[in-house]
């Protein structure tokens, strides 16, 4: 065989492949299941454009993904399946960069790993479905990194023009990405100072490019940083939580898997510092650090600005240039070798694959939607005891039209969740409004100064979706 067809081979393989993976993402999408962060975001677009904007604003986040979220609803319908085709997309595009860019530049078995990697690879299918600027993130940096290795190879200036679009729409899409492509352009600069003097100029062009495009985005950003310190309620990064994030992306959810694949990536890292290597070998070992710099400035950022501004899924937009530099360099291995590599990341897949479906496709939604679309018109509202957030802001997505009310320090009044239609009203008027009582608390008594008010609770069923389980009751005036 020729190697004109080899390369037609090749290319046909990793195209199916692509196929493949893609395909599977698609497959996890049927579901009307949404967690906290998913429904907010998806009731942050339920509004008109301009508000679509404004909201954005008063974020903390970077607007890119929630346009783009509200453009696909207007354009395919406002629906969990259609948005969740949004985050696919990124990832779609994600493995396609393997099987063109990847494949042209370091052949058929790094191609072909690194492809599977993206769909089988711990985190991978999670934030890659969810409702979320996660994968778009990932796309983002991961395209940052790919187009800064054609820079070295090439030093076409399209190839510089490509790093500083993707840099600038990953700071468009999350604070993080931005900072993941940021470490792309710092250990770029090391390696031009280090090695390759005459892409200096080009690389000082294209710094600036990507900052003047980033720009606008960052106006909006030092806006959103007054906010940073009443919104977020992340964990504190001490350090059995920084151990635990910097295992976070080779956590499978099945320990001997978990144990198989850290000890994987620890021999690939082994190997690389005793076999030779050239220039690029170094800069490409930067696509494994890069996760492990955006967790470092994380903590000091949060220890810097005293808040908690860090958590472990903000590292997911550089888990694509770190499985970029493993799948490089098992594509060196010998064909036996490879082959451990290849089945250890399918076996991962197939275990990713499971939780990730098991999740998806929870029972218990279609049934609280059917109870819902049947009984709500019989309802004005309903009343959550404070601090049980969660399944209150998942109710707001699913049932926009009942309001919620919550109770502090015994006065009813009406819960304080975004992105609903504001309603004037006194106390007094609650309690003449039909209204169900929801408790994730299992078998919760009612508040005693309910009972005082002439009121008590009768059990109607308990529910479950997603990841919230709640029991519904019906508020009697006695």
């Amino acid at each position: 065989m020729n190697n004109t067809n080899k390369r037609i081979n090749g290319k046909v393989i990793t195209y199916i492949l692509a196929i493949v993976g893609i395909m599977i993402y698609i497959s996890l999408i049927f579901n009307e299941n949404v967690w906290l962060d998913e429904a907010f975001t998806a009731s942050l677009i339920r509004t008109n454009f301009i508000n679509v904007i404004e909201r954005s604003i008063h974020d903390t986040l970077p607007p890119l993904y929630n346009i783009l979220l509200k453009l696909s609803t207007d354009l395919l319908g406002y629906s969990v399946p259609v948005m969740k085709i949004v985050s696919i997309l990124p990832m779609a595009g994600t493995i396609l960069l393997g099987s063109t860019f990847v494949y042209r530049r370091f052949g058929i078995k790094t191609s072909c790993l690194y492809i599977i990697c993206i769909v089988s690879m711990p985190q991978l299918l999670y934030y890659g479905l969810e409702i979320r600027m996660y994968s778009l993130g990932l796309f983002f940096v991961t395209g940052a990194g790919i187009f800064a290795v054609e820079c070295i190879y090439t030093g076409k200036w399209k190839y510089f023009f490509l790093f500083s679009f993707m840099t600038a729409l990953a700071g468009y899409t999350h604070h993080f990405a931005l900072v993941s492509s940021g470490f792309v352009y710092l250990f770029f600069l090391i390696y031009c100072l280090w090695i390759r003097k005459d892409l200096l100029q080009k690389w000082i062009l294209s710094a600036f490019l990507a900052l003047g495009l980033y720009f606008p985005c960052f106006l909006v950003t030092l806006k959103q940083m007054g906010s940073v310190h009443s919104y977020f309620s992340m964990p504190d990064i001490t350090l059995p939580v920084f151990i635990k994030y910097m295992r976070y992306p080779f956590t499978v959810g099945f320990t001997p898997l978990t144990l198989l694949l850290a000890a994987s990536m620890a021999f690939v890292l082994l190997r690389f510092f005793i076999y030779p290597k050239n220039s690029v070998s170094f800069f490409l070992f930067s696509y494994f650090t890069i996760y492990l710099c955006v967790l470092i400035f994380g903590a000091v950022a949060s220890w810097l600005m005293d808040a908690n501004i860090f958590v472990d899924r903000y590292l997911f937009p550089s888990f694509g240039l770190l499985w970029l530099f493993f799948s490089i360099e098992v594509g060196k291995l010998r064909a036996k070798e490879y082959g451990f590599f290849l089945t250890l990341a399918l076996l991962i897949g197939v275990v990713s694959y499971h939780n990730q479906y098991k999740l998806e496709y929870t029972e218990g939604i279609e049934e609280v939607l059917t109870f819902f679309d049947k009984n709500k018109d019989n309802y004005d509202g309903y009343l959550i005891p404070e601090g049980e957030y969660e399944v209150m802001e998942c109710m707001t997505f699913y049932y926009p039209e009942l309001i919620p009310y919550t109770w502090r320090d015994k006065e009813i009044l009406r819960a304080e969740i975004d992105y609903t239609v504001e309603i004037e009203e006194s106390p007094a008027d609650i309690w003449q409004k039909n209204l169900f009582y929801i408790t994730e608390k299992k078998d919760s008594p009612i508040p005693s100064f309910l009972k005082e008010k002439g009121y008590s609770t009768s059990w109607i069923q308990d529910f479950h979706f997603d990841r919230y389980r709640f029991s519904l009751y019906h508020l009697n005036h006695l």
